[in-house]
């Protein structure tokens, strides 16, 4: 048992040989040259935009009839911001399925006045 204890001995240590327990590091103040304190700054909650309402008829399928009255209604002139308004889609839904029916050069992008 004599070597246990000489190994025992070895291992333990002073409470002036062992190190110091890590203390948690916190966010220092920083002194300005002025020797003003100021606090860290805390980040802001993000405002969220305001979701709008999905359409009408957001995600029903298009019925023959409803494209025919679509085509109809275009080809009279009536702008893609009314034709939304009439079939209770976006105005994306309505340019994206007047390019289906074949009208070219149809901006997707809602214009914005």
């Amino acid at each position: 048992m004599g070597f246990l204890n000489k190994l025992k001995n070895a291992v333990t240590l002073k409470k002036e040989d062992a190190p110091a327990p890590k203390q948690e590091s916190k966010p220092e103040n920083r002194s300005s040259e002025y020797g003003e304190f100021r606090p860290q700054a805390q980040a802001r909650p993000q405002a969220k935009a305001p979701k709008e309402k999905p359409a009408a008829n957001h995600g029903e399928a298009w019925t023959p009839g409803e494209e025919k009255h679509l085509k109809e209604n275009y080809d009279k002139g009536v702008s893609i911001e009314e034709l939304s308004k009439m079939h209770g889609r976006t105005y994306q839904a309505i340019s994206h399925r007047l390019i289906y029916l074949g009208y070219p050069g149809i901006s997707t992008a809602k214009r914005h006045r």
